[in-house]
């Protein structure tokens, strides 16, 4: 017969069987947690399953049943779940042992992005390009070893971006290919490089385009133009002479400004 909640919400101290080998066990100081005992090989043990807080009383009994299943099958439920702790442990230890052997997407990234930016110069660029990997990227892949990216990976690190900040995912999506391309450059990986757009992700995601509205900047209306040179000749430095040139040749704006540091070169 298991517990009503009326039962287990007024437990005094002590323990009080719901069943099935499962105990809420109340301690003097009012705390109350869940026991499952049992029997193996003439032995009687008991194991803690958590508090009530923690585990609900559904959750306490659908863990005992299963840990009664392991009795019945002579497993002793206790020693089967430090082993499967043993094996957490050591999957963890694996994971860290590869972030830390220089050749997973979050090590290569650094590498690329250091590469690409020597003597620490365009910070603020380079400080971008960590920040976006570190939001989007790494989360998924990280601690992945580049030679072990595929397209699905980078998939699930755009499927919930692509369409709600499409910019962003197609920033993300470049930067990825470049680290890649880097990664197999610096024979780290082999084979087609999964973040690629056209003949690859292009087949899977709809375009940019597609998906996001184009917002134009409002135009100078063309009766102003001749106040608005005026006014821009009052202003001193090189980046009002770089803007009349633009407006003046119709060049794109980045062959119109002028070079104040050496640039990093990385793309998007």
């Amino acid at each position: 017969m298991v517990l009503k909640a009326k039962q287990i919400k007024h437990a005094k101290e002590g323990m009080h069987a719901d069943g099935g080998g499962l105990y809420l066990r109340v301690q003097v100081s009012g705390s109350k947690s869940w026991i499952f005992r049992f029997q193996l090989k003439g032995k009687r043990r008991e194991m803690g399953m958590g508090t009530l807080d923690a585990k609900s009383p559904p959750d306490a009994r659908a863990e005992a049943a299963q840990y009664t299943a392991q009795v019945r099958a002579g497993v002793d439920p206790i020693e089967a779940r430090a082993a499967l702790a043993a094996l957490e442990q050591q999957r963890l230890e694996q994971q860290r042992r590869e972030e830390d052997s220089g050749d997973t997407f979050k090590a290569v990234a650094a590498e690329y992005i250091k590469a690409k930016s020597p003597g620490g110069k365009n910070d603020k660029h380079a400080d971008q390009w960590t920040n976006t990997l570190a939001a989007y990227a790494e989360p998924f892949i990280g601690h992945i070893k580049v030679s072990q990216i595929t397209t699905d990976h980078v998939l699930e690190i755009l499927k919930d971006i692509w369409t709600t900040k499409t910019e962003t995912a197609s920033r993300v999506r470049s930067r990825i290919e470049l680290v890649l391309t880097y990664a197999k450059a610096r024979k780290m990986r082999q084979g087609e490089n999964p973040a690629v757009w056209r003949g690859n992700l292009d087949a899977l995601l709809p375009k940019p385009t597609a998906v996001q509205e184009v917002q134009h900047h409002p135009a100078l209306p063309y009766t102003r133009i001749a106040e608005f040179i005026t006014a821009l000749h009052g202003v001193t430095g090189t980046g009002a002479k770089a803007l009349e040139l633009a407006i003046l040749t119709a060049t794109e704006s980045f062959a119109a400004r002028p070079p104040l540091h050496t640039p990093m070169h990385i793309e998007c």
